[in-house]
């Protein structure tokens, strides 16, 4: 960078590139200069990174404090255990059942079109003894003005037993006097179709259709029978 240098009279004047200083008084210089060429040394900049210095002692004055970020954790659902249904009750089962019901009968032909003969009014009497709400072995013993007759032991399967009306089927053997030779008996089979209503726990009204054939007493005809009657259970 040039610069130039002035020495007359009581001042000194120094130029550096485009400003000027002037000390003392202002003294014009003459014609006579001297240039001189000085290098410009422009200091290097240097970078310095921080060096990490360790974390203060204890007992420091100046102690920084640290916050640990928060820590979102999640928490487990509730367990909700449902309480355990309470046992149903047992539906208690009367083992044992009498009955009482009055009969119509009347013989069945089957030669031709079927027809019905003279009805004859009878008494029935009944026995059952239940394994459990749907099964029951039965026994009857049908009396008749001209004749008895015993069916046993015959099988009963009663279908919906919880609902107050519930109807049953049956079926099982029959041990009938014959017509023709009083006191002599004949082993025939006998079905039935039938309603039981439960009043309440120790009684019930029933009614049944039966039909009953000997197939080996020549003389007799299968018999028709309509039933009524009441019952009570036991047990």
């Amino acid at each position: 960078m040039p610069a130039m240098a002035c020495h007359h009279g009581h001042g000194v004047s120094i130029a550096v590139g485009p400003l000027y200083l002037a000390l003392g008084h202002h003294v014009e210089c003459d014609d006579d200069r001297v240039v001189v060429s000085a290098p410009v040394v422009v200091p290097e900049v240097v970078m310095v990174a921080p060096e990490a210095l360790p974390p203060p002692q204890s007992g420091c004055a100046l102690s920084p404090v640290v916050y640990a970020p928060p820590m979102v954790v999640a928490a487990p659902a509730p367990v909700v255990v449902a309480p355990a249904p309470p046992p149903e009750p047992v539906e208690e089962v009367q083992r044992l059942a009498a009955k009482w019901m009055p009969a119509f009968s009347a013989p069945l032909s089957l030669e031709g079109s079927p027809s019905l003969g003279t009805p004859q009014l009878g008494q029935n009497f009944g026995v059952e003894v239940r394994f459990n709400r749907f099964w029951a072995v039965r026994g009857d013993l049908d009396l008749r003005s001209s004749a008895r007759t015993w069916d046993v032991p015959g099988l009963k399967f009663t279908i919906a037993p919880s609902a107050r009306l519930h109807p049953f089927v049956s079926a099982g053997l029959s041990l009938g006097e014959t017509a023709a030779i009083p006191g002599r008996l004949s082993l025939g089979v006998v079905a039935a179709v039938g309603l039981d209503l439960q009043l309440f726990k120790y009684a019930f009204l029933t009614a049944e259709a039966r039909y009953r054939t000997f197939p080996g007493d020549c003389c007799s005809l299968p018999r028709v029978t309509g039933l009524a009657g009441v019952g009570v259970s036991f047990l």
